[in-house]
């Protein structure tokens, strides 16, 4: 026979947190990453008016998005 069965150790609150904080800055920097290049690169391919254009959807797209994240109405 062996001895008794060992249960698997879990990390810490500390740990999975540190790890958790790490994951949503990462995801943060990446997401803002890649909307400043596809800001730039649209900027080299559209026109200036279609740009704008683009800024104002991007702006009233961001504005709604956070009006609905408070779930007013």
């Amino acid at each position: 026979m062996s001895g008794p069965a060992v249960p698997p150790s879990r990390p810490g609150l500390r740990a999975v947190l540190t790890r958790g904080v790490a994951w949503s800055a990462a995801a943060n920097a990446s997401a803002g990453l890649l909307s400043t290049l596809v800001g730039l690169a649209l900027a080299r391919i559209l026109t200036p008016g279609d740009f704008g254009i683009q800024a104002a959807v991007v702006t009233i797209t961001a504005f709604f998005s956070t009006v609905a994240d408070l779930a007013i109405g």
